[in-house]
């Protein structure tokens, strides 16, 4: 066993997608329960546009005149309608924020895939996160996307790696995934060869607003949202 650390790093290299697989893939691997933006303007149009194709939305803590009035209402009302709904569309609801799930909804650079299908992406993720939980979480999402192909590498925090995206080389995996053909097979080693980013992603990286909360626009999630559903 490899000590991960508490904060290690995630690498995502892999074979694009089409345009829509990417919108399965971001609206379903998005943490919709407990969804959080400082531009609160932007995460109500989020919010509304996921009402619009039938999503039960969380319910907000102040429409509510107690915290028990809202606890109830959470449990008994809204999740298992939120629950039906996810499994009826291939939502994953167990995929969890810090863990491996995309956020190119709320913001624009933790996520390995990418509004016009590039498969990329480097973010650290934690806390003390298990390489079987990492495991269970891919092979999750390559059963609900099948044609998924690409290698992940979860990175020791201690590496010199972490954060930085322009030093590819500067890394020996602690444990590798490879996903195909809705399967995921994971390797250990500290003698890997580096996933190597391309220039498209780095460029990217470096030129993106990582404090923004947008990311993405109103027409593409909405866009994203009925190539989901299929309206």
């Amino acid at each position: 066993m490899i000590h991960l650390g508490k904060w290690p790093t995630l690498r995502v290299v892999g074979e694009p997608v089409t345009e829509a697989e990417a919108s399965r893939i971001l609206i379903s691997t998005f943490s919709w329960w407990g969804a959080f933006a400082n531009d609160k303007d932007w995460l109500g149009q989020v919010r509304a546009i996921a009402g619009e194709f039938g999503m039960p939305v969380e319910p907000l803590r102040d429409d509510f005149g107690s915290h028990d009035e809202y606890v109830k209402h959470a449990f008994r009302v809204w999740l298992p309608a939120f629950t039906a709904w996810t499994e009826e569309h291939g939502v994953l609801t167990t995929i969890s924020p810090d863990s491996i799930g995309n956020d190119r909804i709320t913001g624009t650079y933790r996520a390995w895939c990418h509004w016009d299908g590039l498969i990329e992406g480097q973010y650290g993720v934690g806390k003390d996160p298990g390489e079987d939980e990492i495991l269970d979480e891919w092979e999750q999402i390559a059963q609900l996307h099948p044609g998924l192909v690409l290698t992940a590498d979860l990175i020791s925090e201690h590496d010199d790696c972490r954060g930085d995206t322009s030093n590819p080389e500067g890394y020996t995996a602690a444990y590798r995934y490879h996903v195909a053909n809705g399967m995921v097979r994971m390797e250990q080693s500290l003698s890997f060869e580096p996933l190597v980013l391309s220039d498209e992603y780095m460029h990217r990286a470096h030129n993106e607003d990582r404090m923004s909360s947008r990311g993405t626009t109103p027409e593409r999630l909405r866009q994203a949202f009925r190539d989901l559903v299929g309206a």
